[in-house]
C-alpha cells in the first residue's frame, strides 16, 4: 500500500509540474499552426516531427531532476529505484496525453471553422479530417511514449540537460533529413521499403479517413510494433544505465531488471519481424 500511494503520488507530482510549464503550452501552440498555416504539409508527418524535436526539452528536466542534489532527498527516502523511475516516466506520459488530447480537439474546431483550407487542393481530400479519427490518436500517443522512453535512455546516459538537448537535436536533424528533406529534394518520394525502420514520423504513407489507415494498415501496424518495441527496450536499458550511474539508486527485487531488458529486446525482435 505504502509503495502504490508513494508511486501514484511521484507520478500527480510529475504530470502537474509538467502541465505547468510554459514551455509545455507554448508547444502546444506551436503544434497547432499548421492548421492555420498549410504550407507546412500534411498534419500527421508535421505534428510528429514538431513533438519529437521538442520532447526532451519538455521531460528533460524532469528525468534529471534528481540526478543532482534533489536526488539526495529522494534516496535518503525508502523508494525503491524502479518505482520512482516509472513513476517519472507515466506521470509525464500523462501530461504528453494531455497534450495530445488538446491537439486533437484543437484539429477538430479547425476543421468546423476553417472548411476551405482542409479541402484544399493541396491535400488529399479531407487529409486533416483524420485527425478527428480515432486513430489518430494512436499515432500520437505511439510517438509520446517512444520519445518518452528514447530520451528517459539518453538522460540517464548523459545525465545533463545541454547535452542531452544537443544529442538529440543532431539525431532528429539526421532522421528529419533522410527521411522528409533529402527525399522531398530528389522529387521522387522514398520506397516505404527502405525507409519502414526509420520512418518515425510515418511520412509518406497513403492514408484515407474513409478507409482508416488505407492500404497502408498492415505496414503502419509493423511500423508501430517496431517502434514501441524499441521504445521499450529503451526504457528498461535506461532504467539500467541509471542504476549502474547512480549508486544511491537501489532495486529490492534485481531479478525484475534483465526481466525488463528481455522483455524489451523481445519487442524490438518481435517488431523487426513483422517489417522483415
Amino acid at each position: 500500500q505504502v509503495g502504490m500511494a508513494t508511486f501514484w503520488a511521484i507520478v500527480r507530482y510529475e504530470a502537474r509540474q509538467l502541465l505547468r510549464q510554459r514551455s509545455f503550452w507554448v508547444f502546444q501552440i506551436l503544434l497547432l499552426l499548421p492548421a492555420l498555416l498549410i504550407a507546412f504539409g500534411p498534419p500527421i508527418p508535421t505534428a510528429l516531427v514538431l513533438l519529437y524535436l521538442a520532447i526532451p526539452i519538455l521531460v528533460g528536466p524532469a528525468l534529471l531532476r534528481d540526478a543532482g542534489k534533489p536526488g539526495e532527498i529522494v534516496w535518503s527516502s525508502p523508494t525503491d529505484a524502479l518505482t520512482h523511475y516509472t513513476a517519472v516516466i507515466t506521470g509525464l506520459w500523462l501530461g504528453l496525453l494531455a497534450g495530445s488530447l488538446m491537439q486533437l480537439s484543437g484539429w477538430f474546431l479547425a476543421s468546423l471553422f476553417i472548411p476551405k483550407i482542409f479541402s484544399s487542393s493541396l491535400f488529399i481530400p479531407n487529409t486533416f479530417a483524420f485527425w478527428i479519427w480515432p486513430v489518430s490518436l494512436a499515432f500520437l500517443l505511439l510517438a509520446n511514449t517512444v520519445g518518452l522512453f528514447l530520451t528517459a535512455l539518453l538522460a540517464m546516459l548523459v545525465r545533463a540537460l545541454a547535452p542531452l538537448l544537443i544529442i538529440w537535436t543532431v539525431l532528429w536533424l539526421g532522421v528529419f533529413m533522410s527521411i522528409i528533406f533529402l527525399p522531398a529534394l530528389g522529387d521522387g518520394g522514398t520506397s516505404m521499403q527502405v525507409m519502414i525502420f526509420n520512418n518515425i514520423f510515418f511520412n509518406n504513407l497513403p492514408f484515407s479517413p474513409s478507409l482508416g489507415l488505407g492500404l497502408s494498415r498492415d505496414r503502419v501496424f509493423g511500423m508501430a510494433a517496431w517502434f514501441l518495441g524499441l521504445g521499450l527496450l529503451a526504457a528498461s536499458l535506461g532504467l539500467a544505465a541509471s542504476l549502474l550511474a547512480d549508486k544511491r539508486r537501489g532495486v529490492r527485487r534485481l531479478w525484475i531488471l534483465p526481466a525488463l531488458i528481455l522483455i524489451g529486446v523481445l519487442a524490438a525482435v518481435g517488431g523487426f519481424d513483422l517489417n522483415a
